[in-house]
């Protein structure tokens, strides 16, 4: 089951990717859009959750799922979620880290989700809300995994980072 998980996950990332290259051409603009700047995301921010879904064939959960397990939470863990998109897995980790505490977040800054794409985080923070997380407990920042000086304050540390989807897009 994991192979084929991975050979139907690969094969809806190159989907992905193409569907991506096709409404996004580069242009010959010589001031282009650097990567990482999370607008080709924005574009597409409301519909991103139903087009993982329809192209992971609702897999994403099983594979969410997977990855929140596999990295050992412990009661008290701070966790950075790098390209957190629409949230879906600093939500599950909220959940999960719930669970292992037996009540709701209540620190700031448990869970921090970057992204560079403002929509993203706009729609990722309804989802907070609806999940009934607190926000402050976990929040959502602007920037880019590649560089977070400009995101998170000087000398902040994790003891969990996690990066899911968002790895396709790192140069």
């Amino acid at each position: 089951m994991a192979s084929f998980s991975f050979i139907v996950g690969s094969a809806c990332a190159a989907v992905l990717a193409l569907v991506f290259a096709i409404t996004h051409a580069p242009s010959s603009d010589s001031s282009a859009t650097p990567l990482g700047s999370g607008q080709m995301f924005d574009a597409i921010a409301k519909r991103y959750d139903m087009i993982n879904t329809a192209l992971s064939l609702g897999m994403h959960h099983m594979w969410r799922t997977q990855m929140v397990e596999a990295v050992h939470l412990k009661p008290g863990d701070t966790v950075l979620d790098a390209g957190t998109g629409t949230a879906d897995v600093a939500i599950a980790v909220a959940q999960y880290l719930e669970k292992l505490n037996g009540k709701s977040l209540d620190a700031e800054d448990v869970v921090i989700g970057v992204d560079p794409s403002q929509n993203m985080l706009d729609v990722g923070r309804d989802k907070i809300a609806a999940a009934g997380l607190n926000a402050k407990s976990v929040r959502l920042v602007h920037g880019d995994a590649q560089d977070l000086s400009d995101s998170l304050p000087p000398g902040m540390l994790f003891d969990v980072a996690t990066m899911s989807f968002a790895i396709r897009n790192v140069p």
